[in-house]
């Protein structure tokens, strides 16, 4: 008789194996690192691994799915704000405090986007990622400025695309730097994006 998979212990298996594998990325970069030396540090079999893993591409699919679900969590809380301009404030500032504290994230993420200008694969999945964030912020953006809350002169596609070149550079800064006086840095992100996006005083 076939045995059945325990879906929940294969998927807590699954998670400890993309941790391991993570370290090893960081450690010696995504091009560097084999799958024997994930084997290695994860204490497996190569049958055993690509039981969970078919490759390495697999891996980072998992990774960028989970760092889909973070961001799935900043647009709900945008979603429920009330005035977008104020939302997107808070939502880059939050990021910035949730950057500061899993620095080995930013480090994998400047991985991840070096490794997608190698890699049609890894390129075509950080580029779906990015279509539904895009999607997302433009949404708020138009949203907000219906409202009147977001200066009508923006263009809204142009304004998301500055947004996402702003997270991507605190992941570049936070994976290199610890010396940061992170609260006050997310308190004045949340300044300086609230006065780019919101409607001038006349």
């Amino acid at each position: 008789m076939a045995r059945i998979r325990d879906e929940e212990s294969f998927q807590k298996k699954r998670l400890q194996i993309l941790d391991v594998a993570a370290q090893c990325f960081i450690e010696s970069g995504f091009h560097g690192t084999g799958m024997a030396k994930i084997c290695k540090a994860a204490g497996m079999s190569p049958g055993a691994l690509y039981r969970y893993f078919p490759s390495k591409e697999s891996m980072i699919e998992a990774i960028v799915e989970q760092e889909r679900a973070d961001a799935d969590l900043f647009l709900a809380d945008l979603a429920q704000a009330e005035n977008k301009a104020k939302g997107l404030a808070k939502m880059m500032a939050d990021g910035v405090l949730f950057l500061a504290k899993a620095r080995s994230y930013c480090q994998l993420s400047v991985e991840i986007s070096a490794e997608a200008a190698r890699s049609g694969v890894v390129a075509q999945l950080l580029a779906e990622t990015d279509a539904v964030m895009i999607e997302a912020l433009v949404a708020a953006v138009e949203k907000g400025q219906a409202a009147g809350d977001i200066d009508g002169t923006l263009a809204p596609e142009a304004t998301t695309h500055l947004l996402m070149m702003m997270v991507d550079g605190f992941v570049g800064r936070l994976a290199i730097t610890t010396d940061w006086d992170v609260e006050a840095i997310a308190r004045q992100v949340e300044v300086a994006v609230f006065k780019l996006l919101a409607t001038p005083v006349m």
